[in-house]
This record gives structure tokens, C-alpha cells and sequence, in this order.
């Protein structure tokens, strides 16, 4: 938020209106240039800052006494950010070539991810301390020709006519295919997707050009998730594969106010959720379940959640002025109960502890605590349990954990992209898609939207089915009996159905699953304990003699009993060491340590795919956590390439809070706002097109007309060329990330309006010379 036009320093309040409450406030002091100058929250946290005459960030201050400061070239880039935190330094640095791109970033332990470019400012090479070398070989036509990982599996890209990606073939000669809707709302739109195993994704469109569902083919056999809409376009009805349909209702702001269910077309309607409310800006904050327990959720005047049900108990989280849960605490109902079984006393919290760069550094929760340790990256090097301490040793040459002293020791080896293949207990086979396939005696396989669809494991076969959002919401076996459903509420599990019999799944501030109560409202599964996960749940909470297992962990992940291991859509995480099995597919933009799990901070955030930090609401954060590599700059250096081509771009902006990311240059030329946030979530089959689309419009803007002879002419062909770039840039931004490209707009813009002035002073010198 920026005032030019400010003669004076200023203050600003925000207050966000809810009826007559004031539910969330803010102070902003700005400087003399409009500048950003302290922001000060409700609870009296605060967070300076301070700028270079060209209105760059210089520093950032806190009211913990954390110190960053960030340092520029003579173009306006970062060269340097260095933090501070209770005595702990660590720096960042960045090289830059004589285009402007970023060649060469060195992390806090030292550890250097380099970059080589074409003369398009397309990546070729990328050498990184965890993944290894990858080699992109670009088609000329802002495409893949083929892609090559540090196993030296070559991946090969092939496009249509359109200049659309329509074949993907791997180093073990298995391929996907994807095909594009030729006639009528479908034209354009990608409609089916068919991989070398025989599965396919096969997606209709009705006449407003809405997909009306999936037709999926597994193993053989088609399981149908429709999709229908009401008269004002929104999503009205679900049916999954089993038949039964979920229905949702409206209030007259549009919002979901009521979830419904049919097992069938004859079958009686049940009530999933009701009267359900929102808070500012969308977020559903109360509902009552089918089962007639409330949900119900309380925040404070920093926009944080102090209080949320679970079933007939009550989770309130306390926080410090740096916004960080210091404390949980559950009671009442259920919770008391079990405690008096367990001959625990009531009234018992958790309490956390935190570093200087907001990582979780203690829990103790009764008689059972554990501390933590990290080194300079986010690594943990240290696990202390119930005062008994034991090392976590990560190769110094990159961020990959080698050995474990306990509590369950082992040593653990990877392949050269940087994925584990073995511990002391179990090996781990990929495929040439650098996806886990096997583990534990366990076989899996992945579709070609990388979702996991099927497991094997001891005989018994499970079909995982998701929705056109990537939700899981059923499994089912190998004949397509039906044994389990999922229903959400926007992303959060609400409902999950058991062979027709409901339960309902009660959440915390995160979107984890931490309770489930059946019709009767009896509590029959919670999970709590060890912030990481690295504790199995209470299957019989109520003590009846029957255990039921439920799956779901934190957001987006599913426990895989066989292996320990929590299956995270793209990748695996090992909750007894807090940390991914695999390197990240997206690089850097997760973070500056591309195997840690959010930061070391599972308490304020989630990755629910595996790919990308998601933060609890109301919070910042000092390092990065969940913008990427904290750099300003870096962003736009890399912009040029395709996201998730097998290439690393960098998340926006350096990630200490939403509302200095907009005084963070994003180019290296100007110190003009970055304008974008992070990107959007996308279904699956949307990342597919947006790639697609981004390869036809790259094709464009890499196409430099010929000389022609004429040079009136050549500044006419390049103005047209720049308009057309514009234009489908603008076209691919609107659709799939707005304002990602505006700076690469303003400058093609830019381009047409130079050339078409060159175009008119030629024409004028041709017509002088005429006469």
C-alpha cells in the first residue's frame, strides 16, 4: 500500500466491519515519501521498516528485536539479506548476469543453486546442492524440447500445431498424451488425458463451456464424478463414482449456507452441515453438523483463531506478539473424559517455544516434552526427547539428512535427484517421474495428474478418487466397491462415509483432522500430540472396544501404515524427522531448504500438496516461510520460464508478511510494487492448460521478425510482434495469475510504443527524401 501523493507522514487504522463489531484492526505509519514506515497490530506487535531513497526496503525491525537488512547493486537489485535473530545471523546472497537473471544463489549454510540462460532467458541448467543438475533443452518455440534430471532420465515434450503440450515421454518409455476439444465450448480446452498404463481422465463441457465432471478409467474400469451447476454458474451438485451426490445450498450472498447428501437418486436426503456462516472476506467460521454438534470458531481483533469447538470441547490457542501459538489447550466434554480414563489430571495445555526465525524450538505437553534444533537452513539437527537429546546429521554438501542418532536411529541414502531410497528399515523405488511407486512391501501408482490412485499392499488393492479441486473423496476396491467418502466444506474435511454410515470430522485452525464423532455425537477417533504428527491417534477414545482407522493427517496428506510415511500429493513426509523424503519438485519457491516441512513451523502452516507453504490466517512470517526464497527480485528474474517445467522459479516477494510484499522491487530495473501475490490454486487438469497456454504465448513473444530490408517495415513487424506478446500475456495473466506478468507487459507495451514511433519517424524521413 503505497501513497505517493502524501506530504505528510501518515497514519492509517484499518478496522474490517462485521455487523456493528469491529472484528480485526491494523495501524500503518507512512513516511514522507508514502512509504511504509510501522505497522502496528492490535495486540501491540510492531514491525519497522525503513527504505533506500529509491523506496527499496532497507531494513526490518520487530518488537522481538529481529533485524533484516537488505542490500542493492546499483540496478536496484538484492545482493544480500542478512537476519538477525536472538543473536543468530544468517545471509543470503544473489549474482546476477549481465541481462539482469539470476545466475547464482547462495543460501545461509553456504550452499550454492546455480543458473545458465539462453539468449531467450530461458533456463538450460540448473545445478542445486539437493536435486542435482537439470538440463533443459528449449524447442525455439517458448516450449520443451526435453528435460534431463541429475539421474540422467530424460523426460521429452512434444507439442500440437497450437503449440500446445500433447505428449510427455519418459526415460522408461512410458508416456501421457493429451488431447484438446476441437468444436463448439470445448474447443481449446483440454479433454482428455491418457497415460501408457491405460488410465485415462476423459473431461466433458456442457454449452457455457463448464467441465461437467470426469470420466476416469483405472486399472480398466470407469468410475464418473459429475458435476452440475444452478442458473447462477456455481457448483450446485457433485455426484461421485458411487452414485451418491452431494448438494450444496446457497445464502443470498452466494456463499455454501447447507450440505446435503444422497446415497443414492432414491435414497432419503441427510444433512452433512447447516446454517453455515462466514467471517469478512469468506472464510465459513460456524455450522452446525448432521449430527446437531456445533461448530463454532472465535478470533481475536489481529484476525487470529483463539477458539474453536471440537465436538463437545473447546481448543483455544494463545499467541505471542509475534503471532505465534504459544499455547493449545483443550476441555470439556470428550477430552475431559479421556483424561480422567487416563488418569490424567484436567486442565492440561501445550506449550510451545520458538527460535529467533519463528521455527518450532520446544512442546511440552503434561509429562512429555521434545525439543528442536536447527542449523542455519531450517534443518533439523537436534531432536530432544523427554530431556534425552539425539543428533540429526545432514550431509554438508546439501540439505539431505544422513543419519539420525534416535529415538529410532538410522541412516538414510538417496539417488542423485536427491530422493531417499533406503533407511535402516525400508527402501523406496521411483519411477521416471521421480514418484515414489513401492515402499515397504507396498506398490503405488500415480495418474498422470500425479495423484496417487492405487495401492497394493499385502494383497488388497485401494482406488483412490479425487475431484476436479484434487480433494480425495472416496476409495474404493479393485471391482469398484465403494468402501469410503469424503465431503468438504470449501477444503475442509467435514464428513467422511462409511459404507453409507456418516461420521463427522471436527478440525483445528489448520484444517487437521483432530476428531471424529458418530451419529450420536460419540467420539470414536482423535489425534493429538507431537507438533510434527509423530503420534498415532486414539482409535477408541471413548474406550468401547472398537477401533476405527481414519487416514487423513495434516491438510492434503494420508498415512500409509505400511511405510510410517504420510503420502502429500507430490511428495512423502516423514513425520519422525519433521521433514519431505524427496526434494522439492517446485525448488526454491517452497522455501530456501527444499526438504523442510513448512519452515519447522507445523503449528501456523500447511502444504497441503506438497509444493508450497499455505499460513494460518492473521500471521506473518520472519525468514520466509511461506513466500518462497526470501528475495525480492528474484521473482521476476526468473519469470521468463515455464512454472514447473522441470525448471525452479522463486515465490514473490521474501515472505515476512503480506503487506510489505508490495515494497519489494520485482525487477531489477525499477523499484516499481511487486503486484502479484502467490500463485492461485489451480486443479490438475487447470495446471496442464495453463501450461499449454503458456507455451503458446511464449512461442509469440520469442518469435523476433527478420529483418526485412525495409526498416520502416522492421519497426512495424516488431511493434506487432510486441502488441501480440502483450495482449496474450495479458490474456494468460487474467486467466490463471493476475498481475504475474505486468512488469514484462509495461515493457512490451513499452516496445510497440518506441517502435511504432521509430515507425513514424521513418515514414516522415522516407517522405522528406521522396520530395
Amino acid at each position: 500500500m503505497k501513497f505517493p501523493n502524501l506530504i505528510l507522514a501518515a497514519a492509517l487504522a484499518l478496522s474490517l466491519p462485521l455487523s456493528a463489531a469491529t472484528v480485526q484492526t491494523i495501524k500503518r505509519d507512512f513516511d514522507l515519501h508514502g512509504n511504509l514506515a510501522k505497522e502496528i497490530r492490535n495486540d501491540g506487535g510492531w514491525t519497522e521498516y525503513t527504505h533506500t531513497p529509491g523506496g527499496l526496503v532497507k531494513t526490518r525491525t520487530d518488537d522481538l528485536g529481529r533485524l533484516s537488512v537488505f542490500e542493492y547493486d546499483a540496478l536496484k537489485r538484492m545482493i544480500t539479506r542478512t537476519d538477525t535473530a536472538l543473536g543468530v545471523t544468517r545471509i543470503q546472497r544473489f549474482d546476477y548476469d549481465g541481462r539482469n537473471r539470476l545466475t547464482k544463489y547462495t543460501d545461509p549454510r553456504g550452499l550454492v543453486t546455480t543458473y545458465t540462460y539462453n539468449g531467450f532467458d530461458e533456463i538450460l541448467v540448473q545445478t542445486s546442492p539437493d536435486s542435482g543438475t537439470t538440463t533443459t533443452v528449449p524447442n525455439g518455440k517458448g516450449g520443451t524440447d526435453t528435460v534431463t534430471d541429475a539421474k540422467r532420465q530424460t523426460t521429452k515434450y512434444r507439442y500440437d500445431t497450437a503449440g500446445r503440450l500433447d505428449k510427455l515421454t519418459y526415460a522408461d518409455q512410458s508416456n501421457i498424451t493429451f488431447g484438446y476439444g476441437t468444436t463448439g465450448t470445448r474447443a481449446g480446452k483440454l479433454q482428455l488425458i491418457t497415460d501408457s498404463q491405460g488410465d485415462q481422465i476423459s473431461t466433458p463441457y456442457d454449452d457455457l463451456g463448464r467441465p461437467m465432471g470426469e470420466w476416469r478409467t483405472i486399472a480398466g474400469k470407469q468410475y464418473i464424478t459429475r458435476e452440475n451447476y444452478d442458473s447462477a454458474g456455481r457448483l450446485k451438485q457433485r455426484v461421485y463414482p458411487s452414485g451418491r451426490t452431494i448438494t450444496y445450498n446457497f445464502n443470498a450472498a452466494g456463499q455454501i449456507n447447507q450440505i446435503l447428501t444422497q446415497a443414492n437418486a432414491t435414497a432419503a436426503t441427510a444433512v452433512l452441515a447447516k446454517d453455515i456462516t462466514y467471517r469478512p472476506f469468506g472464510a465459513a467460521q460456524n455450522w452446525t453438523y448432521g449430527n446437531g454438534e456445533l461448530h463454532t470458531s472465535r478470533y481475536d481483533l489481529d484476525g487470529r483463531l483463539t477458539q474453536i469447538s471440537l465436538g463437545d470441547s473447546t481448543l483455544t490457542l494463545g499467541y505471542d506478539t509475534g503471532s505465534r501459538i504459544k499455547t493449545q489447550k483443550i476441555s470439556g466434554g470428550w477430552w475431559e473424559r479421556l483424561l480422567q480414563k487416563l488418569g490424567l489430571p484436567a486442565g492440561q495445555q501445550s506449550q510451545y517455544g520458538y527460535d529467533g526465525y519463528d521455527r518450532l524450538s520446544s512442546w511440552q505437553d503434561g509429562t512429555k516434552s521434545q525439543a528442536y534444533k536447527y542449523d542455519a537452513s531450517d534443518n533439523r539437527t537436534e531432536l530432544t526427547v523427554n530431556g534425552k537429546a539425539f543428533a540429526q546429521r545432514v550431509e554438508t554438501t546439501s540439505n539431505r539428512l544422513t543419519a539420525s542418532d534416535g529415538p529410532q536411529s538410522s541412516v538414510y541414502q538417496y539417488d542423485a535427484n536427491g530422493s531417499r531410497t533406503s533407511d535402516t528399515k525400508q527402501s523406496y523405488i521411483y519411477n521416471a517421474r521421480g514418484r515414489l511407486i513401492a515402499a515397504a512391501g507396498a506398490q503405488y501408482v500415480v495418474n498422470a495428474l500425479g495423484q496417487r490412485i492405487v495401492k497394493t499392499y499385502q494383497g488388497q488393492t485401494t482406488v483412490y478418487h479425487y475431484d476436479m479441486q484434487g480433494h480425495l473423496i472416496a476409495e474404493s476396491d479393485q471391482l469398484g466397491n465403494t468402501k469410503r467418502e469424503y465431503v468438504y466444506l470449501d477444503d475442509t474435511p467435514i464428513a467422511v462415509i462409511d459404507f453409507g454410515a456418516v461420521r463427522y470430522i471436527h478440525t483445528d485452525h489448520l484444517g487437521t483432522a483432530r476428531l471424529i464423532t458418530d451419529a450420536t455425537k460419540r467420539p470414536i477417533w482423535a489425534w493429538q500430540g507431537e507438533p510434527f504428527g509423530n503420534t498415532p491417534p486414539n482409535e477408541d477414545p471413548e474406550g468401547t472396544g472398537g477401533a476405527y482407522a481414519f487416514n487423513l493427517r495434516f491438510p492434503g496428506q494420508y498415512y500409509d501404515k505400511e511405510s510410517g510415511l504420510y503420502y502429500n500429493y507430490f511428495r512423502d513426509f516423514d513425520p519422525g524427522q519433521g521433514r519431505y523424503i524427496q526434494s522439492d519438485p517446485i525448488g526454491l519457491n517452497g522455501g530456501l531448504n527444499t526438504y523442510a516441512y513448512v519452515g519447522g513451523n507445523p503449528l501456523s502452516y500447511s502444504d497441503p500438496t506438497g509444493r508450497s507453504a499455505l499460513a494460518l490466517p492473521g500471521l506473518g512470517s520472519f525468514g520466509g516461510v511461506a513466500g518462497g526464497l526470501s528475495a525480492g527480485g528474484i521473482e521476476a528474474a526468473l519469470a521468463s520460464n515455464p512454472i514447473g517445467w522441470g525448471v525452479a522459479t522463486f515465490g514473490a516477494g521474501y515472505a515476512i508478511g503480506t503487506e510489505i510484499n508490495s515494497h519489494i522491487p520485482s525487477s531489477p530495473l525499477d523499484p516499481l510494487p511487486l503486484p502479484w501475490g502467490e500463485m492461485p490454486p489451480r486443479t490438475p487438469v487447470q495446471e496442464v492448460e495453463a501450461k499449454a497456454e503458456y507455451a503458446a504465448y511464449k512461442a509469440v513473444c520469442n518469435d523476433r521478425p527478420d529483418p526485412s530490408g525495409d526498416p520502416c517495415q522492421d519497426f512495424l513487424n516488431n511493434a506487432d510482434r510486441a502488441q501480440r506478446c502483450a495482449q496474450m500475456r495479458q490474456a494468460w495473466d487474467d486467466k490463471w495469475w493476475p498481475q504475474r506478468h505486468a512488469r514484462d507487459i509495461a515493457s512490451e507495451w513499452r516496445s510497440w510504443k518506441n517502435n511504432m514511433q521509430d515507425y513514424a519517424k521513418c515514414k516522415v524521413n522516407c517522405w522528406k527524401k521522396s520530395r
